[in-house]
């Protein structure tokens, strides 16, 4: 069985109608106006779900002492807090000196 053919008025005829829809669908400003009632919508809903409802209690307690381990705050912080001592005593050291 062969695939049934179309003519090319009807292939431009049916690109011409599908760029038509996808510029009203994508970049008109009833889309936007319909994206933006819909993301409300969705916004007011997420934000009236309880916390529970949407993550399990034992996985979020889990991840976030996983993340906040004294191993993942101290080794990136000290370079920083380290480099800011440094500053501190080189600004505090430049003062001194111009006051005296």
């Amino acid at each position: 069985m062969s695939s049934p053919s179309l003519s090319d008025d009807v292939l431009d005829e049916l690109a011409e109608k599908h760029i038509a829809f996808l510029e009203a669908r994508l970049v008109s400003d009833a889309a936007r106006a319909d994206w933006l009632r819909s993301f409300v919508e969705g916004w007011t809903w997420a934000l009236g779900l309880r916390v529970g409802d949407v993550v399990d209690a034992d996985a979020l307690t889990d991840g976030v002492s996983k993340a906040l381990s004294e191993e993942t705050i101290t080794k990136p912080a000290a370079p920083v807090m380290k480099e800011l001592h440094r500053r501190t005593l080189a600004a505090l050291r430049s003062a001194c000196q111009r006051l005296r």
